[in-house]
């Protein structure tokens, strides 16, 4: 088993010293999919790095800014592999999320939801 002692705390630190940027806002089309309407806010942490090249990415929520779980996904067409935070997420903000990674045939994604 691997010790993970600290890493929520050192999650809840990134987003306490990274300001959150939010791209695609909730009630905004998906650019991937002009079909699909996001239910929360989609950005990333300024600051921060990820495969991509960009920032973090996370999914923001309506309760609050606590890092509820991590989307692991793995992207075939990409070729990539990457995190994303959920901050703040409920429980159907959280199943919305995973119904947009269900969508894509070629996205794969695991979350890890944070025990209290």
């Amino acid at each position: 088993m691997i010790n993970n002692s600290g890493f929520w705390d050192r999650i809840d630190r990134l987003i306490l010293e990274h300001r959150i940027v939010i791209e695609n806002k909730k009630g905004s089309k998906d650019p991937d999919d002009p079909t699909s309407i996001y239910a929360v806010d989609y950005g990333f942490l300024e600051g921060t790095g990820a495969i991509d090249g960009e920032g973090v990415d996370l999914w923001l929520g309506s309760m609050g800014t606590g890092v509820d779980a991590i989307l692991c996904t793995v992207d075939l067409l990409k070729s990539d592999v990457e995190i994303k935070l959920l901050v703040g997420c409920t429980k159907e903000e959280t199943q919305w999320v995973m119904d947009v990674v269900k969508r894509y045939p070629s996205l794969g994604g695991l979350l890890i939801i944070r025990s209290v």
